[in-house]
């Protein structure tokens, strides 16, 4: 049978569709329903060996490297080892003749980590930072507690200087969990498989609170979490909102237990709000649910004193309209009145987001001064199910005075891109390298509210 002709959705259609999909989840939460999309999974009980393993940095990439992981709460004491990549190889000979390779104990440098515990879920977080390491050198490492080890993993420090680098953008996880968000992850890094760290604009799970997700999410991740970086934001779903008016937000006790982050922004938002420099360019992580005030005075100092080239602030939140109901979210108009001047007064580059569970992009202002040249570049991705049937992840590269920027959907096909240059002035030069045939929704000035 030959199939119908079917008219394809105009964009205002396609908009309206994905708004009344997220009005739909917002009011299923109001009755619990929401709860019935988390995907069953086992639910991996926390024992004597670590598990739960991730990456992150609180100090200078180039020469530290935080991890944290889980264990039950047996484990009093945690800490992690480290040798170089050069570190010398042991033969051991067993009485029944077999033999095991290990790393030579002389070569070994133990840290202890800093543990604590959740009682809830009867496990125990424990947090080390390696320091005093070499620039652009790889390490290996294992995590335990002196008997009970995690395997040898390996991480690279940042360079100590402006070097090319490659990084990895995701918008929300959050929905598929066992399903959606691992193949984007591998995806990813099958296509930048020299990628030197993972931004996860928030949302990363669908409930902050709860145990097994985020057990999905780590399990997910794998060993990728375990060797490449993050920097992740708070989105909303991180977060439980305790009084509507005012409104009163609460983070995950997750959030700072799993992540060890700079405590660089007000104690509000410690390990949410927080930079990173590496190699030539900052980024900024925000937590733009809440404090919104708070961020916006540590934010000017961050931007007025930063030597780097190029700037990037990623958060979960878009600020500006796309057709969307922003409105209805007080952070979101709080964010644009205070943030967004402050983005173009300190020519921040690129603004990385999440929430909308779908994909926008341009700059704002959306015209140019008409020397080609434009504010920031805004982005809206998804990574996770939910209102977009297309998974995406993004490839950033930098290297001199140019940005790189291409978003792909987790089958290879190239969804859009575009290339930020700089000039002798403040302001970048776009060209665009969107593919033949795409539509790509723009975002639109929205007056305050």
């Amino acid at each position: 049978m030959k199939p119908a002709n079917r008219r394809m959705p105009s964009q205002r259609e396609h908009l309206l569709r994905i708004a009344i999909a997220s009005a739909v989840l917002s009011w299923a939460y109001g009755i619990g329903w929401a709860q019935t999309l988390v995907e069953k999974g086992p639910e991996r009980q926390p024992t004597v060996f670590p598990d739960r393993i991730i990456l992150t940095w609180n100090a200078d990439p180039a020469r530290t490297q935080a991890v944290s992981w889980r264990t039950d709460q047996s484990v009093r004491s945690g800490a992690a080892e480290l040798v170089g990549s050069d570190g010398a190889i042991k033969w051991v000979q067993y009485e029944n003749r077999t033999r095991e390779a290990l790393m030579d104990p002389a070569s070994i440098r133990r840290v202890p980590a800093a543990s604590q515990d959740h009682a809830e879920t009867r496990s125990r977080y424990h947090q080390a930072v390696f320091d005093a390491l070499t620039p652009g050198r790889e390490y290996f490492y294992r995590v335990g507690d002196g008997e009970h080890w995690s395997e040898w993993l390996s991480f690279r420090t940042a360079a100590g200087g402006r070097e090319p680098f490659r990084f990895l953008y995701f918008g929300d996880a959050q929905f598929g969990l066992r399903s959606l968000w691992p193949r984007a992850l591998r995806a990813a890094l099958r296509a930048a498989p020299d990628a030197r760290f993972l931004v996860h604009a928030g949302d990363l799970v669908d409930y902050g609170d709860s145990d097994v997700e985020w057990g999905q999410w780590f399990d997910s991740g794998g060993w990728i979490l375990a060797s490449v970086p993050s920097i992740p934001s708070p989105g909303n779903h991180e977060h439980t909102k305790l009084s509507v008016k005012p409104e009163v937000w609460r983070l995950s006790p997750f959030w700072r237990l799993q992540f060890t982050l700079p405590e660089h922004a007000p104690q509000a938002v410690a390990e949410q709000a927080y930079y990173v420099d590496y190699q030539g360019t900052r980024i900024i992580s925000l937590n733009s649910v809440h404090q919104i005030e708070d961020q916006a005075v540590w934010l000017k100092d961050v931007l007025r004193h930063n030597p780097n080239r190029w700037t990037i602030v990623t958060f979960h939140y878009p600020l500006y309209d796309a057709g969307k109901r922003e409105a209805s979210l007080p952070a979101m108009n709080l964010a644009r009145k205070l943030w967004g001047p402050i983005f173009i007064e300190h020519a921040v580059d690129l603004v990385l987001t999440g929430h909308w569970h779908e994909y926008f992009r341009g700059p704002v202002p959306p015209k140019s001064k008409g020397d080609g040249t434009v504010g920031p570049m805004w982005v809206t991705s998804t990574a996770g199910g939910c209102c977009l049937p297309t998974q995406l992840y993004q490839v950033v590269s930098v290297n001199g005075d140019r940005l790189d920027f291409d978003a792909t959907t987790v089958d290879g096909r190239a969804y859009d891109g575009f290339t930020l240059v700089k000039g002798r002035g403040r302001r970048d030069t776009v060209r665009e390298r969107r593919p033949p045939g795409a539509s790509i929704v723009g975002f639109r000035e929205t007056p305050d509210r």
